[in-house]
């Protein structure tokens, strides 16, 4: 477009808005908006957002928080380190060991598709692509036409 007519229209409709003056909400959202932001700021203090509560109990909270996570640190740390759960842990570690076999068979699988495709023709995928639509256009249209046949009314 042309900078001078967007620039002569931008002028034109700040002239428009500054005309209109001041508008002001009507009554009953004014009173809304007011009762609501009232509301706010009656709840108690565990009802409201983390940074509005007393100091004393965001203190005790933050602590409590720290001593928790504290805690679940030492206690894996020292589960880690417990004979009692060898045997378990061992149960663990093979079903990770068998999830990370089949996350290296599926990665393999991925890459050699990946090989296999880069590989074909363009044609080919375009032409394949170009069936798998048709196929699926064909599939809507006698699932169509066969839900018409079995619910026709007679």
């Amino acid at each position: 477009m042309n900078p001078d007519y967007e620039k002569q229209l931008e002028a034109r409709v700040g002239r428009e808005l500054k005309a209109l003056g001041e508008l002001e909400a009507p009554p009953a959202v004014a009173r809304r908006v007011m009762h609501a932001i009232e509301q706010r700021t009656m709840a108690p203090w565990y009802r409201r957002e983390w940074q509005a509560w007393p100091l004393s109990v965001r203190g005790a909270s933050f602590i409590g928080l720290l001593a928790a996570f504290a805690l679940v640190c030492f206690g894996s740390w020292r589960l880690v380190n417990f004979a009692t759960l060898t045997p378990a842990a061992r149960q663990v570690s093979g079903w990770f060991r068998l999830a990370d076999s089949i996350w290296n068979a599926v990665s393999v699988l991925t890459n050699a598709l990946g090989l296999a495709f880069r590989s074909l023709d363009p044609m080919v995928l375009i032409g394949s692509a170009a069936m798998l639509v048709l196929c699926y256009a064909i599939c809507v249209g006698l699932g169509t036409v066969y839900w018409r046949l079995a619910y026709v009314r007679r």
